[in-house]
């Protein structure tokens, strides 16, 4: 795909220069158009996007979040070039410079958003009796990658979903990849992980977040002996290309670049497993110190938020969206 120029659209994104004038296009937390700065090198561009934060009651989060609101179709076996320009504007009144984390959230073929608890990779094994409806524990070959012990509810309850692949199911059969039966479908957790004396086979028992036993109660397809298992594992929320920058009021603008392609269950780059459509996301000051609530704020530049697909894995020079 080729790079789209002109007020709209810049690669992928739409109104990723903001020459429109206006935030059309991303939803915005704290954030306006700022006029007379701009990291265009092009005659007439006038225009990036401003960001800011705000002291939180709750203390150590003081977040704008910013987000592309177009879902844009990728293909993880091909390549892609995510770049944008940034400048520091404003320390906050204790003088904190801005921070931030930038990337994007990944969503299935139905756009629905894909979790690392979602992803397999963590305690791949199989079961190795069925699992049917009204049964109170669930039998798995291996315990490597699981809580092990009669009593695990000491480990936080979002580490701890059983995810199943059953066989005949038409999106999630992909062994140790992506599922959602376990964890936005028939959410399902253990409490337990006891050895049964057979070999390594091991017993969990179900249970739901709140710790309370459970029978299992997933009736979609059915779950045989030797049906692929992961345990679920929570993590960081979205995909951060760039993870906590800080960029020093005063510098000039600067261009960040990344490129990559393919798939895993990782909060950073490149795309999760199945993933068909990508949205931006900026964390603006994410995990950034307390501020006291005292304006200024830390506020940070935005301009030339460009995705693009790579033609024979190129790697893109950024100046190459002024062409």
């Amino acid at each position: 795909m080729g790079v789209v120029n002109g007020k709209i659209h810049l690669g992928n994104f739409y109104n990723g220069d903001f020459e429109m004038g206006s935030r059309a296009g991303w939803e915005v937390g704290s954030s306006d158009i700022f006029s007379g700065d701009s990291g265009d090198d092009v005659e007439g561009s006038n225009n990036c996007l401003r960001t800011w934060s705000r002291w939180s009651s709750s203390g150590w989060n003081n977040i704008t979040s910013v987000s592309g609101d177009s879902y844009i179709p990728v293909d993880p076996s091909k390549t892609y070039t995510l770049s944008y320009r940034v400048k520091g504007y404003r320390t906050s009144s204790q003088g904190r410079e801005p921070q931030h984390y930038l990337g994007f959230t990944t969503f299935d073929s139905s756009k629905r958003f894909i979790d690392l608890r979602n992803c397999g990779g963590i305690g791949n094994t199989t079961l190795s009796r069925a699992l049917n409806v009204g049964d109170a524990y669930a039998y798995i070959s291996s315990n490597s990658g699981w809580y092990t012990g009669a009593d695990v509810t000491g480990n936080r309850y979002y580490f701890r979903n059983v995810m199943l692949y059953p066989p005949t199911h038409p999106e999630f059969s992909a062994a140790h990849r992506y599922t959602r039966i376990g964890y936005n479908e028939s959410s399902l957790y253990f409490r337990a992980c006891e050895p049964t004396g057979s070999g390594n086979e091991h017993k969990l028992t179900l249970c739901n977040s709140s710790d309370t036993p459970v029978n299992f109660s997933y009736d979609g397809h059915a779950c045989p002996a030797g049906t692929p298992v992961h345990r679920g594992v929570a993590g960081g929320t979205y995909n951060y290309t760039f993870s906590r920058k800080t960029y020093t009021v005063g510098n000039p603008w600067s261009t960040q670049i990344a490129t990559f392609s393919g798939e895993s269950r990782n909060s950073g780059q490149p795309f999760r497993y199945d993933t068909a459509y990508i949205r931006a996301m900026i964390l603006h000051n994410y995990a950034h110190p307390n501020d006291g609530g005292s304006y200024p704020y830390s506020e940070t530049l935005w301009d030339r938020m460009l995705f693009i697909e790579n033609e024979s894995g190129t790697r893109y020079d950024f100046n190459l969206a002024n062409q």
